[in-house]
Order: structure tokens, then C-alpha cells, then sequence
């Protein structure tokens, strides 16, 4: 059966009272559970309905049309009815049916239209079959012989919107007398409508309503605009019926004086006052013969009080639970505390890329943005014209569920790619769009409520930590914001009021962030309160001390450590080049950080952007030291190779060569020397090649004679790829050995990859393997890109010279895709060398063929290449340890 697309009917099953059954006799119901299953399957593959899941005893499905949801959901309960099930007490279903656009995916859908049928099965009793207003408008002209529906009027379900007029499926054969409908209007409780469907958070739901019978004070905590109230709400709603005495809804708001609080919940629970005894006693007293559940939303301004007044009633009421909401834990015992995280939104993919267009629904973020653009814009729909643009939005909202319902308010007026391309000034675009609660008219007065409750410290420091990009660690946010106060208990601080998130790596380091949007908003804070250039000036000396300790320890044992660390704060890194190249006066700090920087860029496939911030650099007028000014030509002459831009190469290798003779400045010469015969080594004429030999072997004496083994091993490595341009395999592996045995960390992976190249090209099979699976070992080690795409070019060779020339194919169309993407040039020995191997797969498979899975390679991520790069011809895994 085919997916029903479009308008969809859906029918929801259910047995009544399933649960209470197989507790009471688990064989009997399993049997029956048995007979049930392939009753219900039966009726709905007769009527040509898909089965698009069981939830349990549970059964979900969808139809072209209502007649045939209608005539599966008459012949289940007959079916039903007519059998012989040999027990006492049957199983009876209940039954509904609604229909409704809805997003399928996988086989599964999901939406309004799901979550509508899902609460209306459950106002049902068992044999009872009951249908929405729109699947009785879409049937009442065709309904199956001797079917009628009866008006059963009008119900809120469990989602809190607007009232559902039901109806109830008559026939002869099923009964018609059935209780009163299990819709909240006709329990005990003060919910209010929601205008706006609910949409996600179904793990949250379910995880705050499995805590809350075994925790009496539960806390939902979490940044302004996060959606703690609706969360809160829907559970309370999904709670009806649960707590005898009702579930009740407290809005601490409007309150200023924390004395109101037990007036304002005895006001809602309808408890009078009693002459000459305090209203929290008489509320206590009320509360101590009530089962009931509150949830006191917006505690944060009155935190101490509402802490002390739940503590007091939760001491004395043993069937009260309170479900709170704040941007700051309570703080008493036994308070479960629950953080409430923005929407789920597209992680952003390498380079700028997006996910594929088919899967932007899955995301909460992005239906939360259609399902409330499709208000204002009746029939919005995210579509291949929008769907980046929405994307871009959501993720530079944070997933905020407040600010996306704003932005997406802005669709009456603007396009998505038009309010994208104005999200940078989110405060002023998303002013209003929506009429609610002052509070939360606007993306700015929803933080300054947050804001406003802070004492002057924990305004310097929040305001301060703006300038961090991408995250920061306690000891960045001590050097750089510390002003005499003590930061950690501050940070502390902030952190229990949701101003800023925890976050742990996985070596076990603490960082901390804050939201984009709230970053901008404590930016904005920060310029007003002056303090703007002096907190630049130290965010920037602290990302310069990051990269010298970066720079430094590729000379040592310590490089992994100081990369992942520069890797980590890359972000800060950008900001703080953006400030310091922005005047002359702080120009000086850039200079020194873009001449550390460039073998960073290179091995992480950035070159285009490490040539930017250093030409950058170089045009800001001002006394450019000249040993500087040869590091930075340098810089450029290594990331225009790389970047496949050979002539640049050669001329700013050249201009640095030519400075640094004129200095006599030996590590200037040696770092010039270097730069140059690693060009040359890329010419496309033999002499220039030997050229480059030439003044390798000149650097070569020159690193022996002040003994720089750092640039000895470059030198090393740079004369064998010379010698394996001109044909000298041997020599060109021994320079190579050499040089691996001087090297320490991610710079090891070129010489093993090269030495695993030349043994390939010699015929050795296990060196090559040996060498390859060691720069694997070391690529992972220290997350190199370069080295992982390398790694898949590298195992198609060998593939190849193995006779597994499918399996090659692949690896090579995704080598040389993954290779463009992230802009990187071959060296000519290495371009030989693969070209020497893809021809003969090439020739074994034919053109056709070896295109085919040429293709195929090409669409597979790095991570998916790698995996079959390591498995064997029988599809068996075979990756190095490590």
C-alpha cells in the first residue's frame, strides 16, 4: 500500500483499559492481544489503508479518503464484536477519525492533523467510534448503508486550542449509549485556550510527565522566549483527569509583592478567606484534603517567595504536586529541575553547507516557523524557493520558539529570504508581530525581563562575556572580564538564571555560551556602558595568547592539545582578527596572529580564508615589522600552493626569499628558503624542479648548521617530493623516513601518506597499507580534514592495485569531490599517482561502469567513504585501531 499524500484521512485505535488488563492477567491478554491485531490489520488492508505505526496495542493509519476510513473503522468494531474470544471480558477499541494535511516522511507522519486524531481517540469509550467536523463534512454525503453520525457538540481535547465539534459513528450492529466524552470540559481545571498549535517537544512531554508522579515540586527552567510556559501547559493538559481535584493554572506575572502569592492561588483554586486566620494558612489547610496538581508559571522575579510557599504547601499537602516555571531554579528539596533548550534547528554543515532540502521538516524549529507563517500567509509552505532561507533564519534565532513565531509573523510582509537577510538586526525586526503580554511583545523585552532582575555585578559580567563568539571556559571569561569580583560564583549566577548555557566537551572541559541572540542583546549593554574597546583589547590579547601557544607547540609534544584548543575558540580567534584589523592602532596584534596562523588554515582545508585575513593584514597601513612581513608572504606563498594558485605561490615565496637575504636574518631565511623549495617542487619543468632541490638543499644546511629541526624535517620532506616528481623513488622514500623521524603530531600524516605512496608506486603492498592506516591513526587523532580526505584518496589506490576496482571507483569520485569542496590542490606527485591507479580501474570496470561508481562515491559524506574504505570486498570492517 501505497502513502497516502495530501489531504489524508487518519484513524486512530485504541483498547480501553489495556493497561489495567495485562496487569491483571498478562497470558489471557496476550492471546487476546493476538486475535485483536490481525482483526483491526485485516479491516484496514481491506479498505487499502497504510499502517503507519503501532504504539502497543495501538494502531495508526491512513487512507486516500474518509468513506474508506469510515468503512474500515464500522467493519473493526463488528469484527470485534462477532468474535469469539473465550474470556470473560473482551477487549473494546475505541476509534477516531480526522482528516488533514500532514508531513510524511520515512513511512511516518507527522503534524496537527496526527496530534488532533491522537487527542481525540482519547475522548472515547471502548466500541465508541467518533469523528472530527472536517471528517464529517468530508463523509456526511457518503457514508456506508445504515451509518449516521450523532452530534455529540463541541470539546476541548488535550492540545488546550479552540473547542472540536465531535460525532459518533450509529450503525444496528454497534451500541449508541456510551458515558459522557473524556474531554477536559468537564473536569476540574482553569487551562487556558491556546490559539496556536503546539508543535515538538513530544521527548520533553514525555519526560516531564513520567518525573512528575514521583517528584512533587518539578521546575521547568530555561531562557526568556524557550517555551517553558506552553511546555508547562500542555503537560498540565495531558495531566487532566490524573489529580482528582483538578489541575490549575497561576500566573506569577503581573505580581510585584511576593506577600500575594497565596492570595493569588487561593483566587484561582476559589478558597475564601477565614476572619483572623492568614490565607496561607487557610490555603495550606485547604491543600492538605486535595489531590490536585498547580503549575505556578514565572517565578523568577519572586523566586525566594514562591520557593518558601511551595516548600511550606508540599510539607503539608502529600497529594499536591506543583509544576513551576522559571528562569531560575527555586532552589529547595527535592525541587526536580528540568532545563528547557531552544527548538531543534539544521546543524550547520561544512563550508557553509545546508542539509538536504527533503529533510528541513524534521526539524521543530522549521515547522514552528511554517505552521505560523501558514497563519498570516494562508498556505505557506517551506518549499526548495525558501527552505534555506528559513533554515538561516531558525538557526540564527537560536531555535528560539518566541523569536521564530515573531519572524515568522513577518512573512505578511516579507519574503523568508528577505527577513534572512535582515536577521543580523534581529531587535528591531522582530519589534511586536504579535499582540501577548507585555512581556513578550518584542525579542528585547523578553530578555530584559531577564536582565532586569540582575544586580550591577551580574550585569558587568553578563555584558562582558558578549564578547566571546562561540563559546568561552572559565579561566577565558577570569583573564578576560574579571574586574575585582569573583567571577566563577558570578558566572554561577548566570548560568542559574538562563543567561548562559553549560555545555561539556568530550575531554571532559567545561565551556560555557550564550545564545546569539542573547549575546547581541549584552553587546548592545556593553556599548552602552563605554566599555566596548577596553574588553575588545583584552578578548583580543587572549586569542593572540592562544595562538602563540598554538604556534609554539608545533615545535614540541604538545600540539594536539593547543590545536583542539585553537579549534575549540576558532570563532573567537575571527572575531578578534575582525577588531584588530578594523584601525592601525590595533593592527600590530592581527600582524602577529595571521603569521602563526597559516599552517592551521592549511591542514583544515581553510586556505581561501587564511589568504584573506592575511592580504587583509597586509594592506593596513603602519610599521609592519620586516620579519613579520616575510612570515606573512610566507603565509600566502604556502595557502596559494595549497589552493592551486601555483604562480601566486612562486611570486610571494619570491618576495619573501628576497626580503629575507636582505636581512640576514637566519630564521627569516630559513622560513623563506623553505617556502620556496616547496614551490618549486610544483613546477611543471623539470629544471625548476631541480631548481627548488637546489635551495632546499641550501635550507637544508642552513637548519643543520643552528639546528632547527622543525624546518630541517619540512626541508626533508619538501626535497622528497622533488625527487618523487623526478622519478627518484628510493631517494625520495629515504628523505621521507628521515624527515617522519624528526616530526611529532598532525605533521607526521603528509610523510606517512608520502612514504605509503612511493611503496605503492614500488609495489610494496603492506608498507603501503602499514603507512596509510598510520596517518589514519594520526588524521583521527588530531581531527585533521585534509588528512581524512587524504586518507580516502589514498585507500582507492590501494584498492585499485588490489583488483577491487568498484570499491576504488567509488572511493575516488568521493576523494576528488570531498578534495573541491574544501579547495585543495594535489601535488604533482601525488596527482600522478592516483591518475596512474584510477586508469587502470577505470580500464578493468570501463567507462560507463567506472562512472557509475564514480558518482556514487561522489555523493557519500567523508564519514560514509571512510567506512567503506575500511571494509573488505565481503562488506567487512577492517579500520585500524585507534
Amino acid at each position: 500500500m501505497s502513502h497516502p499524500t495530501g489531504v489524508v484521512a487518519f484513524m486512530f485505535t485504541d483498547i480501553e483499559g489495556s493497561t489495567t488488563a495485562w496487569e491483571r492477567d498478562r497470558a489471557t491478554m496476550q492471546a487476546a492481544l493476538v486475535d485483536h491485531d490481525r482483526i483491526v490489520r485485516a479491516a484496514i488492508e481491506r479498505d487499502h489503508g497504510y499502517i503507519f505505526k503501532t504504539v502497543g496495542d495501538a494502531f495508526c493509519a491512513a487512507f486516500a479518503g474518509c468513506r474508506e476510513t469510515v468503512s474500515a473503522a464500522l467493519a473493526i468494531q463488528r469484527d470485534l464484536s462477532a468474535h469469539d474470544w473465550g474470556i470473560s471480558l473482551p477487549p473494546t477499541v475505541r476509534i477516531a477519525i480526522h482528516a488533514g494535511e500532514a508531513d510524511e516522511r520515512d513511512g511516518d507522519y507527522f503534524g496537527t492533523s496526527v496530534n488532533r486524531v491522537s487527542r481525540l481517540v482519547a475522548l472515547g469509550h471502548g466500541g465508541q467510534i467518533l469523528l472530527s467536523q472536517t471528517a464529517r463534512d468530508l463523509t456526511r454525503d457518503d457514508l456506508p448503508r445504515d451509518v449516521t453520525l450523532d452530534d455529540l457538540g463541541e470539546h476541548r481535547l488535550k492540545d488546550l486550542r479552540e473547542p472540536e465539534r465531535v460525532y459518533q459513528l450509529v450503525h444496528p450492529d454497534l451500541p449508541s449509549r456510551f458515558p459522557a466524552l473524556r474531554s477536559i470540559d468537564h473536569l476540574p481545571h482553569n487551562l487556558p485556550i491556546q490559539l496556536t498549535s503546539f508543535v515538538g517537544r513530544e521527548r520533553e512531554i514525555a519526560e516531564i510527565r513520567a518525573i512528575i508522579p514521583a517528584n512533587r515540586l518539578v521546575t521547568l527552567t530555561g531562557s526568556g522566549g524557550s517555551g517553558k510556559t506552553r511546555i508547562a501547559l500542555q503537560v498540565a493538559a495531558e495531566l487532566i483527569g490524573t489529580f482528582p481535584d483538578g489541575t490549575w493554572f497561576v500566573d506569577l506575572s503581573p505580581l510585584t509583592d511576593p506577600a500575594l502569592i497565596p492570595q493569588t492561588v487561593a483566587q484561582v483554586l476559589g478558597v475564601r478567606p477565614i476572619p483572623g486566620r492568614e490565607m496561607s494558612e487557610v490555603l495550606t489547610s485547604y491543600l492538605a484534603q486535595r489531590s490536585l496538581i498547580v503549575l505556578l508559571d514565572n517565578c523568577e522575579h519572586l523566586v525566594e517567595a514562591a520557593a518558601e510557599w511551595s516548600e511550606g504547601v508540599l510539607k503539608q499537602a502529600r497529594n499536591v504536586r506543583i509544576l513551576a516555571t522559571s528562569r531560575e531554579a527555586l532552589g529547595t528539596t527535592g525541587e526536580v529541575i528540568l532545563r528547557v533548550s531552544s527548538l531543534a534547528v539544521p546543524e550547520a554543515g561544512h563550508e557553509g553547507s545546508t542539509i538536504p532540502l527533503h529533510d528541513v521538516d524534521r526539524y521543530e524549529a522549521v515547522r514552528l516557523f511554517a505552521e505560523r507563517a501558514a497563519l498570516v500567509v494562508p498556505g505557506f509552505r517551506i518549499d526548495d524557493a525558501n527552505a534555506a532561507a528559513v533554515v538561516q533564519i531558525c538557526r540564527r534565532l537560536d531555535g528560539i520558539p518566541l523569536a521564530i513565531e515573531l519572524a515568522a509573523a513577518r512573512v505578511r510582509l516579507l519574503t523568508p529570504q528577505e527577513i534572512a537577510a535582515r536577521i543580523g538586526d534581529r531587535f528591531r525586526l522582530l519589534a511586536g508581530g504579535r499582540r501577548a503580554l507585555s512581556r513578550h511583545q518584542t525579542l528585547r523585552t523578553a530578555i530584559d525581563w531577564s536582565y532586569d532582575l540582575l544586580d550591577d555585578e551580574e550585569r558587568k559580567l553578563f555584558r562582558r562575556l558578549s564578547v566571546f563568539t562561540g563559546g568561552w571556559t572559565l579561566e577565558a571569561a577570569e583573564t578576560v572580564c574579571e574586574d575585582g569580583g569573583d567571577v566563577f560564583d558570578l558566572l554561577t549566577r548566570l548560568v542559574d538564571k538562563s543567561l548562559v548555557a553549560v555545555e561539556r566537551t568530550e575531554t571532559s572541559e567545561t565551556r560555557y555560551r550564550m545564545l546569539e541572540t542573547t549575546r547581541q542583546y549584552a553587546q548592545d549593554k556593553l556599548i552602552e556602558a563605554g566599555e566596548t574597546a577596553e574588553l575588545m583589547a583584552r578578548h583580543g590579547q587572549w586569542c593572540l595568547d592562544l595562538v602563540r601557544r598554538y604556534a609554539d607547540s608545533r615545535r614540541g609534544s604538545e600540539e594536539e592539545i593547543h590545536t583542539r584548543r585553537l579549534s575549540r575558540d576558532y570563532e573567537n580567534v575571527r572575531a578578534a582578527l575582525e577588531w584588530s584589523l578594523a584601525s592601525e592602532e590595533t593592527a600590530a596584534m592581527s600582524w602577529e596572529a595571521v603569521s602563526r596562523l597559516p599552517f592551521y588554515w592549511y591542514r583544515r582545508g581553510l586556505h581561501a580564508e587564511g589568504i584573506e585575513w592575511i592580504e587583509r593584514a597586509l594592506s593596513i597601513s603602519g610599521t609592519l615589522p620586516l620579519t613579520t612581513h616575510i612570515e606573512l608572504h610566507c603565509g600566502l606563498a604556502t595557502l596559494h600552493l595549497f589552493h592551486g594558485d601555483f604562480a601566486l605561490a612562486r611570486d610571494h615565496g619570491d618576495e619573501a626569499l628576497a626580503l629575507a637575504r636582505e636581512t640576514g636574518d637566519e630564521q627569516s631565511l630559513l622560513a623563506a628558503l623553505t617556502t620556496v623549495a616547496r614551490n618549486g617542487t610544483w613546477s611543471s619543468e623539470e629544471q625548476g624542479v631541480r631548481e627548488a632541490i637546489a635551495i632546499g638543499e641550501e635550507g637544508l644546511a642552513l637548519a643543520r648548521k643552528t639546528g632547527d629541526e622543525f624546518h630541517r624535517s619540512i626541508l626533508l620532506t619538501n626535497l622528497g617530493e622533488g625527487f618523487r616528481t623526478l622519478g627518484d623513488l628510493e631517494r625520495a622514500f629515504e628523505v621521507n623516513r628521515e624527515s617522519l623521524e624528526t616530526r611529532q603530531g598532525s605533521a607526521r600524516v603528509s610523510n606517512l601518506y608520502n612514504l605509503g605512496h612511493i611503496a605503492l608506486e614500488l609495489g610494496d603492498e603492506q608498507q603501503a597499507d602499514e603507512r596509510y592506516a598510520e596517518a589514519y591513526r594520526v588524521a583521527r587523532e588530531f581531527r585533521d580534514p585534509m588528512g581524512l580526505v587524504n586518507q580516502i584518496g589514498a585507500i582507492a589506490q590501494l584498492s585499485a592495485f588490489r583488483g577491487h576496482h568498484d570499491k576504488a571507483a567509488r572511493l575516488f569520485g568521493a576523494f576528488e569531490t570531498h578534495l573541491d569542496r574544501m579547495g585543495i590542490a594535489e601535488t604533482p606527485p601525488d596527482r600522478r599517482t592516483r591518475e596512474r591507479f584510477l586508469v587502470i580501474s577505470r580500464d578493468a570496470l570501463g567507462v560507463v561502469e567506472f562512472g557509475r561508481a564514480w558518482e556514487e562515491g561522489g555523493a557519500m559524506t567523508v564519514e560514509e567513504a571512510l567506512a567503506l574504505a575500511y571494509q573488505d570486498p565481503l562488506g567487512r570492517e577492517s579500520a585500524p585501531e585507534g
